[in-house]
């Protein structure tokens, strides 16, 4: 099962994500308080799964990512993480460096 954790989402934006998730048999939780951390962290008091992913609202994922995630649990079993690329869809400016 898919899930996903909304975070401080707006009235009008918690509804129009609860319908799409209901129509697409995914479970949707919303965590009111702001920031990464606290929706991460209230998906996690959410129903259990083998794998989880993260994703953030402003990147896309390749749409093999989940058994590519997958694959990495496979070729190593007692793996407890696996690293994954993420690229932001909107960038306001160049990036910094690190």
């Amino acid at each position: 099962m898919s899930s996903l954790s909304n975070n401080a989402p707006s009235d009008d934006r918690r509804r129009l994500v609860a319908d799409v998730a209901r129509e697409r048999d995914i479970d949707y939780v919303t965590e009111p308080r702001p920031g990464l951390s606290w929706a991460r962290n209230r998906r996690d008091r959410g129903p259990d799964g083998e794998v989880v992913a993260w994703a953030d609202d402003d990147a896309v994922c390749d749409r093999l990512v989940a058994g590519r995630l997958a694959r990495g649990f496979v070729e190593a079993p007692g793996a407890g993480a696996a690293p994954g690329l993420s690229f932001p869809v909107n960038s306001i400016s160049e990036p910094g460096m690190v």
